[in-house]
């Protein structure tokens, strides 16, 4: 079972990493290999460490649309005091902690990865090899040294280490798994975790043209025609919402105000909008605006908010939670990532004890996001 949880993303997925500016401090350069996190007698070596870091900066690059490979956008504010950059680094940090910890529990729990598994990493990498590099290890081996300073024997042991981490998850949360999340783990991870959101949009600036089917018109570069409304039709919709925003805070059924003068039309969406705590991340990536998600998830129960968009009004309204939705036929659509997170917040509060205890080596408060490329696999 592949978790997209804090293991193993934390935001789908393993990230990648490589550092040389430390390589160079100072005008020396070492290639000697040192422990940089332990627990137990488990460590992590260095230079997996620098490709973790390499893969992590490569990821959020390609994943989000505001995020560069530019001194700029490391320097630049993310947030709660922190850089973009520092992110990153506490991103790549608690992974390695999670790896840490998951490899010591394999142990633990006396499990092995059996041939198959073992056989499929090789032939993975040898796939790499092959298409990428021409069958040449030398060459691997150099664009390796060259991005991440790991060699094929380094990549081989953080595959194999990510593979142990697979395995643990599986043992735990599985079919078979003994910390399996039960219904009760579910009603209670809704009720603490989820909101339900009425959503009027009125369109404040254009609308698209669409055809007699109902599609969008394209020019003919592809892109959808707008048609610009008049100064006369965006008073009309500003009047429209400021008539839903009234009736809304006078009490009216919210979801009969939806139907009525939202221009928002989600198919399955008759009992508005479930947003999750852990969604936050993926709607950023997904294009939503991270300001107007931070207000919408301050909202309590009940009450109305209005956001002015530069082209939509936008009225939400946080409403109460519907008895057992999740697994309703109306709206179980809207929680395929539940499990995903509630299986994460379940696997932490397992290595939480665990976490206070690892050695952390100072060489990793000194590797900089900034100073490591941008990793390729």
């Amino acid at each position: 079972m592949k978790r997209t949880g804090t293991v193993t993303e934390k935001i789908a997925a393993f990230l990648l990493i490589a550092a040389i500016g430390l390589l160079f401090l100072g005008g020396c350069s070492s290639n000697k290999n040192f422990t940089v996190l332990e627990y137990e007698g488990v460590k992590i070596p260095s230079d997996i460490y620098r490709y973790w870091l390499s893969s992590f900066k490569y990821y959020f690059v390609s994943q989000f649309e505001d995020i560069t490979d530019t001194a700029e956008c490391w320097n630049s504010d993310a947030g709660n005091g922190t850089t973009v950059g520092e992110y990153v680094e506490e991103y790549t940090l608690q992974y390695a902690k999670s790896v840490v910890c998951a490899l010591k529990l394999f142990e633990e729990y006396s499990l092995k990865l059996d041939d198959a598994e073992t056989d499929r990493i090789d032939e993975s990498i040898d796939e790499m090899i092959y298409y990428k590099y021409g069958d040449s290890k030398a060459e691997f081996n150099k664009a390796l040294m060259s991005t991440y300073g790991i060699t094929v024997k380094s990549l081989r042991k953080a595959f194999v280490m990510e593979a142990k981490v697979n395995a643990v998850e599986e043992y735990l949360f599985g079919e078979n798994g003994k910390e399996k999340p039960t219904i009760s783990d579910y009603e209670k991870y809704y009720k603490e975790h989820y909101m339900r959101l009425g959503v009027i949009m009125v369109n404040t600036a254009f609308e698209y043209t669409l055809d007699s089917e109902g599609n969008a018109v394209l020019d003919e570069n592809g892109d959808p025609v707008k048609r610009i409304f008049s100064e006369e039709e965006v008073t009309e919709k500003k009047e429209k919402v400021a008539q839903a925003l009234i009736k809304a805070r006078n009490g009216e059924d919210f979801m009969s105000l939806v139907s009525s003068y939202s221009e928002l039309k989600v198919e399955n969406r008759q009992n508005g909008f479930y947003l999750c705590s852990e969604d936050y991340e993926t709607l950023v990536k997904g294009g939503y605006d991270p300001k107007l998600l931070s207000e919408v998830m301050k909202l309590n129960v009940n009450e109305v908010s209005e956001f002015t968009l530069d082209d939509a009004a936008v009225i939400v309204k946080r409403l109460p939670l519907i008895e057992g939705a999740y697994k309703s036929s109306s709206d179980a659509e809207q929680f395929s990532r539940m499990e995903g997170y509630l299986i994460t917040e379940k696997y932490d509060a397992i290595l939480r004890d665990m976490l206070d205890d690892i050695y952390v080596d100072d060489y990793v408060k000194t590797l900089k996001t900034i100073d490591v490329k941008k990793g390729f696999i």
